[in-house]
């Protein structure tokens, strides 16, 4: 659906005074094209939104000092044709144009619990019995990851299908807002709502990141940017010896039927050694200008 034209039906004269000033209006005819499922009133705002229509805090087209104050939209004589009230004053400012895009971020702080199932203590200990051997069903612990809630609203033109992808699921590849590098995940894909523009506001993007915050694993074994790591206890029914791959047998040369601890070798060991699995891609954050308070 297009705007096929735009005239002036009228223009309020003399001039009213009122306690802000002088004011007058302004009626349009605005001739559409229909298209089925799309409201006129948007395409009124598109055709504002690029300087065919007058918007608020657009300049009057004849007379100097008078700026629009606001408008509305309503049906005309026909199906395709509209008019356009707008309301100018000459003591209107800029200033009084509510601009979504400037402001403040929104900022909160929440708790998101989880199960997980451990194979080692708060000591590094496995989780075995006295025998050595796994117990059958997995012990499991709640863990608490702090959550960052952040929305923003970013201008019309500054957001793609790429700001989402770029950033779903990953992890902070470098410091940032003093967490290290790897403790900070995007849950999810970005919220993004786009809002369209009124006679009052432009359009905008309405950002919104949930941000996971872990603490990083303090084994020494452990690598770095390790937080959202999954860790597994090296350990199985078989082993390596001299780079062949042999079943753990017991003392009497039978197999065991339990596992046994593995080092980062693959070898049999008494000393609890774990490996490390990356689930999340680590992402550039400079994108998200969050400043912590």
């Amino acid at each position: 659906m297009a705007v096929i034209s735009v005239s002036l039906k009228w223009s309020s004269r003399p001039m009213e005074f009122g306690v802000s000033g002088f004011t007058l209006r302004d009626v349009y005819e605005v001739l559409i094209q229909h298209e089925a499922g799309v409201d006129p009133r948007q395409m009124i705002r598109d055709a504002q939104n690029v300087g065919t229509l007058p918007r608020r805090g657009s300049g009057h087209p004849l007379m100097s000092g008078f700026r629009c104050s606001g408008g509305s939209a309503r049906p005309g004589a026909g199906p395709t044709t509209w008019e356009l009230d707008a309301l100018f004053s000459n003591s209107f400012s800029l200033e009084n144009i509510a601009d979504p895009t400037l402001a403040p971020p929104s900022i909160e702080y929440t708790v998101e619990d989880s199960i997980e199932e451990f194979d080692t203590d708060l000591d590094n200990a496995p989780v075995a019995t006295t025998a050595g051997e796994p117990y059958e069903q997995k012990l499991a612990v709640p863990i608490s990851d702090v959550v960052i809630s952040y929305g923003f609203n970013a201008p019309e033109g500054t957001i793609n299908p790429g700001y989402f992808v770029a950033l779903a699921n990953k992890v902070n590849a470098a410091t940032w807002n003093g967490l290290a590098a790897g403790r900070v995940l995007v849950l999810g894909a970005p919220r993004v709502p786009y809002v369209y523009a009124t006679d009052d506001t432009p359009a905008y993007w309405q950002v919104q990141f949930r941000l996971g915050v872990r603490a990083a694993f303090t084994d020494p074994g452990a690598p770095a940017a390790s937080a959202w790591f999954e860790r597994r206890l090296n350990q199985g029914f078989r082993h390596l010896d001299d780079g062949e791959l042999k079943l753990a047998l017991d003392e009497n040369g039978m197999p065991l039927n339990r596992p046994v601890l593995l080092d980062a070798a693959g070898a049999i060991t008494t000393v609890p050694y774990w490996n490390y699995f990356r689930r999340y891609a680590a992402a550039d954050f400079s994108g998200i200008n969050l400043v912590l308070p």
